[in-house]
């Protein structure tokens, strides 16, 4: 590991960065840039790059592949010198093993402004060198973000649009004011009666388990009175209110049935049903998917025999409250968030519960959550500069981090798992790529409720790494030839991740629905396959995420659909 910068004698982390981006600014000048730049890197440096340089959302690892990368890059987007942003140069820890430098700066391009930020190694030789580049877009030129455009009414009384955007939740609001922050005239339609509806229907008890710092939405933060955890109807108030205070245009309890492609114009002609049953047509250069990743299609076991079954069986997103089931045996198929949930919801009810956990599930206690968002979120530091810190580090990267922090968070939360390995609930180690943009599933964040302690004390009851075969008249059997007797049973078994892509195959047709890619997972750098960037057709987008994704990457897309209606997002001009 390097050694820590902070020892004394060291010059000022500013001096350090400010050092570092001057060799940077002449290695380009240089009568050999590739040599020059190749001593600016560490043995193992990332690079990673959200439309600044590249009209896309990559990452680039190795030596190699970093000056490949702007050896025709930094010409081609007429990129000028970078400079240190005020105040910059901050020494961050990872851990109490990895110490860095972090600097931001700004550079333009020839058609944006831009920021950025390096971390920065000490060498054993006492240079300093850069480990991860992170580059981002943040205006184009002659279209500068205007907050105060959120603040008139939408007078759009016509039916042609730049942006129509399916879907009134987290992801599609605030596309919508990033949307009409820049200058474009934006339609929501939203299916639901009101905005929040698809918080509304979920399970009673349902909250966030991240703090409401993680969660604020952009141009608007949530009232003072909102709690550390919002629920689901403080979530769904919200989106009302955040919707009335930046003066979206939202058509309710409407959906597109069909949307057909204008070639000689780039225009979308999108078929909209109305409530009542009227139909109205609707012109708009983009549309984009907001519909959610997860509630719309649900997954359930493939078991045998449910006819049999004599008790009530429903999937999670049926359940609404355990107060019919006191004194009452209840089985909880899952053990990530909502199967928690719903167990210590039973559980309080006064039912007998058993989850069960057919494989390990990641858990972080209370303690360590705290201890990251402290880190994170602190008084004073807005929720955009958080979001650029976190970006910043590729998903690769963090993985490979988390996986080293492993003992550490194993040794923090000790007790924790000791108490539920006792009770046979299986563990894994938490991988924040699969969990966010992968598998939406498979974890649990403690909120400090006394459920792990039910677990443990063995009030609720663990059935862990036993195969599901089929109902039984009373219940369920299991692989080991155990049967196990419940008046319900609930599946928190999550939903189909598809959903997004099937969608838009049944609103534009077989012929560009073929062209469309697979919305979620990671490609071979380690980006999101087709969210917040190509979607395989230059003008339908996926936009989905947790709230964090959608404050941050709201902005990215109205970037994209900008430049695209400007003729200048480079990969789609070939």
């Amino acid at each position: 590991m390097p050694p820590n910068p902070g020892m004394a004698g060291d010059p000022s982390l500013a001096a350090i960065a400010s050092n570092w981006i001057f060799k940077f600014n002449s290695a380009r000048r240089a009568r050999e840039p590739a040599s020059a730049m190749a001593e600016l890197f560490s043995p193992d440096p990332w690079w990673r790059d959200h439309l600044a340089l590249t009209w896309d959302l990559r990452t680039f690892h190795g030596l190699s592949d970093i000056l490949g990368f702007l050896a025709g890059t930094l010409s081609r987007a007429g990129t000028g010198p970078i400079t240190l942003a005020p105040h910059s140069g901050q020494l961050v820890q990872m851990g109490g093993q990895i110490s860095f430098i972090y600097a931001s700066f700004t550079f333009v391009t020839k058609f944006a402004t831009c920021s950025g930020g390096v971390k920065l190694l000490q060498g054993q030789d006492g240079h300093w060198r850069a480990w991860n580049v992170y580059t981002r877009i943040e205006e184009l030129k002659g279209c500068a973000q205007d907050l105060q455009r959120l603040n008139i009414r939408d007078s759009q009384v016509d039916d042609d649009f730049d942006v129509v955007i399916l879907g009134g939740g987290q992801c599609g609001l605030q596309l919508a004011a990033a949307s009409r922050a820049i200058g474009m005239r934006v339609l929501i339609v939203e299916q639901n009666a009101r905005l929040g509806d698809q918080w509304r229907r979920h399970y009673d008890p349902l909250r966030l388990h991240l703090p409401k710092q993680h969660s604020q939405f952009l141009y608007r933060s949530f009232p003072p009175s909102t709690p550390l955890y919002p629920s689901k109807d403080d979530i769904a108030m919200f989106l009302e209110q955040y919707s009335q205070t930046c003066h979206l245009n939202v058509l309710y309890s409407s959906r597109v049935q069909n949307a057909t492609f204008d070639d000689s114009s780039n225009t979308w002609v999108l078929d909209v049903l109305q409530s009542g049953g009227s139909s109205r047509l609707v012109r708009s250069s983009h549309v984009v998917l907001a519909t959610g990743i997860l509630g719309a299609l649900p997954v359930m076991p493939n078991l045998s025999g449910k006819s049999v079954y004599r008790g009530a069986s429903l999937h999670s997103v049926e359940y609404k409250n355990g107060a019919h089931w006191r004194g009452k045996r209840a089985i909880v198929v899952g053990a990530g968030t909502s199967g928690h949930d719903i167990a210590e919801d039973l559980h309080r009810h006064g039912a007998h519960v058993l989850m069960v956990q057919r494989s390990p599930t990641a858990v972080v206690s209370k303690h360590l959550a705290s201890i990251y968002f402290a880190q994170h979120y602190q008084e004073g530091i807005s929720p955009d500069t958080v979001d650029r810190a976190l970006e910043s580090t590729p998903v690769l990267l963090n993985r490979e981090l988390a996986a080293a922090a492993a003992s550490y968070m194993q040794q923090m939360d000790a007790p924790l798992r000791a108490g539920l390995g006792r009770a046979g609930f299986l563990f894994r180690h938490p991988d924040p790529a699969e969990m966010l943009y992968e598998r939406f599933g498979g974890y649990y964040v403690d909120t400090g409720e006394p459920f792990d302690a039910a677990i443990i004390e063995g009030k609720i009851n663990i059935k862990a790494g036993i195969p599901l075969t089929s109902f039984t008249q009373r219940g369920l059997r299991f692989a080991d030839g155990s049967e196990v007797f419940a008046d319900l049973i609930v599946f928190a078994t999550g939903f189909e991740t598809s959903g997004m892509r099937a969608l838009a195959g049944q609103l534009v047709g077989a012929g560009i629905g073929d062209t469309l890619r697979e919305p979620w997972g990671l490609d071979e750098e380690g980006e999101v396959k087709a969210v917040w960037r190509s979607s395989g057709h230059p003008h339908l987008w996926y936009h989905g995420g947790d709230f964090k994704a959608a404050r941050y990457y709201s902005k990215l897309v109205a970037l994209q659909i900008l430049a695209t209606k400007l003729g200048i997002l480079d990969r789609y001009q070939s």
